[in-house]
């Protein structure tokens, strides 16, 4: 839920008013890779930063479990 609530309003606006930050923000990146590219972030780098993206938000998750069984 908190995501969205990110996703929605502020990475629009933000991108709107920040030149370049399309290339940064998960929620621009997402959107490029679906895309397949765009015309200022490219397939490949959309890719790229959306797999680095998963891999942190992975390792946050699970370094936060403790698991005992």
């Amino acid at each position: 839920m908190v995501g969205f609530v990110y996703l929605l309003p502020f990475e629009g606006i933000f991108s709107a008013v920040v030149k370049g930050s399309e290339r940064w923000l998960p929620g621009q990146v997402l959107s490029a890779v679906s895309e397949g590219g765009t015309g200022s972030v490219t397939f490949s780098h959309a890719l790229a930063m959306a797999t680095a993206y998963t891999v942190i938000a992975a390792a946050a998750l699970f370094a936060q479990r403790d698991v005992t069984a």
